[in-house]
């Protein structure tokens, strides 16, 4: 038997478990969703209400709200790991082998959504 090694495609891989066809993001069940109020809300006021609004913006979908924080809590995790120029386009890739259904533009946009949201420090210029 060949051990499994723990890379980041294996962390992420486990953390947003997978991905089907139309970018919906598939976890187990999750806790209640989160009460945000209608409309944008900045990053600065409430991560979670903002990267919510992002994600039903651009029609990024999951069982719960709280699927697509944990997975986007994972990514960061992933990103803020990494050493290369780009951490948030480097996501792209580990995310859609993760949930092959997955566009890699729409792995792209997880991951900066999840970089603005909760780890602008990943975010290199």
């Amino acid at each position: 038997m060949i051990p499994i090694k723990k890379t980041r495609a294996l962390v992420t891989a486990l953390a947003v478990v997978a991905m089907v066809a139309g970018g919906t993001i598939v976890q187990a069940p999750a806790k209640a969703d989160i009460s945000c109020p209608n409309g944008f809300v900045p990053p600065s006021v409430n991560a979670d209400c903002y990267f919510l609004y992002m994600m039903a913006r651009d029609n990024i979908q999951a069982n719960s709200q709280a699927d697509l924080i944990t997975g986007a809590h994972a990514a960061c995790a992933d990103m803020a790991a990494d050493t290369r120029p780009d951490p948030v386009i480097d996501e792209a890739p580990v995310m859609q082998r993760a949930n092959p259904g997955l566009t890699f533009q729409k792995a792209a946009l997880f991951a900066g959504l999840a970089a603005a949201a909760y780890c602008p420090q990943v975010i290199r210029r």
